[in-house]
């Protein structure tokens, strides 16, 4: 980033003054002769100009998205083998350094995957996945939850609780007929017992209540059509 300021200028006061006096009105064109105060202001040395090296605002992002269209709040990233720390998605972007490629990325249900170029989308695919169908189905349902209970307990249990599924599911609606959820398959998260039985509830405008029961289980695909 070049920042540019004013050099100082050479004329003393007195050369200043005389160049005002000196200045013909007759031509409106010419510029209005300079003050006192104006004139004193130009011996004052103005700072030397500097050159700050230009550095990115930002550095740059790698584009993310899931295979099943789920919508991914955040992914992974591998920094070291085995260490992985999460990262932000804003507009399907996360923000990485490309020196840090190539790396793994994965996202919360979804298999990890490598990232070899920041030109290159990274699209990820579901461990376990369950998916619901039918026509018109979100506007048929009130709500389709993956183990309801959760957000009606207040506890500090419920809490670590939902922390922990947070972390190895993404689920919702991908169109209007479908409804999907991507589980890791290595189970639910400590605070579950590491257990692989998915409770999903739907809950439709007649008041049904539907329990729909999936085990996550690697590679496990499972689906049902809504009546």
């Amino acid at each position: 980033m070049l920042l540019m300021r004013q050099g100082p200028r050479s004329e003393s006061t007195e050369t200043a003054e005389s160049c005002a006096k000196t200045t013909s009105t007759s031509d409106s064109t010419l510029a209005s002769p300079v003050s006192a105060d104006d004139a004193a202001r130009t011996s004052i040395p103005a700072p030397t100009t500097s050159v700050v090296p230009e550095i990115a605002a930002n550095p740059a992002g790698l584009r993310v998205r899931s295979a099943e269209g789920l919508a991914l709040k955040f992914v992974e990233v591998e920094d070291e083998p085995g260490r992985w720390r999460d990262g932000a998605l804003v507009d399907g972007t996360c923000q990485l350094d490309a020196t840090r490629l190539p790396c793994g990325v994965r996202g919360p249900g979804h298999v990890a995957c490598v990232a070899r170029r920041l030109e290159d989308e990274v699209v990820l695919e579901a461990d376990a996945l369950l998916v619901l169908e039918g026509l018109d189905l979100r506007d048929c349902v009130v709500a389709i939850e993956p183990f309801p209970w959760l957000a009606h307990l207040d506890t500090s249990y419920a809490q670590a609780l939902r922390e922990s599924f947070a972390r190895v599911q993404v689920h919702g609606f991908t169109s209007a007929d479908r409804w999907a959820i991507a589980v890791s398959g290595d189970g639910l998260g400590e605070s579950f017992g590491y257990g692989q039985k998915l409770e999903v509830h739907i809950e439709d405008h007649n008041y049904r209540l539907i329990q729909v029961e999936f085990q996550a289980t690697h590679g496990a695909r499972g689906s049902w059509t809504v009546p």
